[in-house]
């Protein structure tokens, strides 16, 4: 009895023969042909789901069984050229990329399995206030300008005075009437 321990599709179209001896001589069985078939995948982890604040990456992965495994990936049904590993990386997600979905064709000679498809959702960014307006000092009757300078998707502006929303005051900076004493 000869057992091989795990076979390959290398293994496919291998003979095997026994010969016997004792002390009369010698005897060769005929060769038995080993067939090895190929299966197609089978995917054992899905991708899943992501969720990342825009500018972070996403990275999708899958996990499959078989021999000789292939990889493409694809956004929404579309093959993304180059994307041809288990894993997956969408290196900066934009708001754009909110949902869209990622999905894995893993193939091998035998067949192909399509993966289920993961959804991206980005979220926007917090804006970021990266000049905050100066303090200004003018005399009655002249113009004061106060301006902001912030960082985001999307940014809207609306300057306030002493915390009540200033009406049409909506760009980065602001230019008030001239001065006054109340003010």
């Amino acid at each position: 009895t000869y057992e091989l321990a795990a076979t390959t599709p290398a293994d496919n179209g291998a003979t095997f023969s026994c010969g016997v001896t004792n002390p009369a001589g010698s005897a060769t069985s005929r060769a038995a042909t080993l067939f090895v078939e190929v299966s197609a995948p089978v995917i054992i982890v899905e991708p899943v789901d992501q969720t990342v604040t825009e500018s972070e990456s996403a990275i999708f992965n899958i996990s499959a069984t078989g021999f000789e495994l292939s990889y493409q990936w694809l956004r929404d049904s579309v093959d993304i050229p180059g994307a041809v590993e288990a894993e997956y990386m969408l290196e900066t997600a934009l708001l754009m990329d909110n949902g869209a979905t990622f999905q894995c064709r893993v193939s091998n000679p035998a067949g192909s399995v399509m993966s289920r498809a993961a959804t991206l959702t980005v979220h926007m960014t917090l804006p970021e206030i990266t000049a905050h307006p100066e303090n200004q000092l003018v005399t009655e009757g002249e113009r004061a300008t106060f301006a902001v300078t912030a960082e985001g998707s999307e940014i809207s502006y609306q300057w306030l005075r002493d915390g009540t929303p200033i009406s049409g005051a909506t760009e980065s900076a602001y230019e008030p009437a001239a001065a006054t004493l109340s003010d």
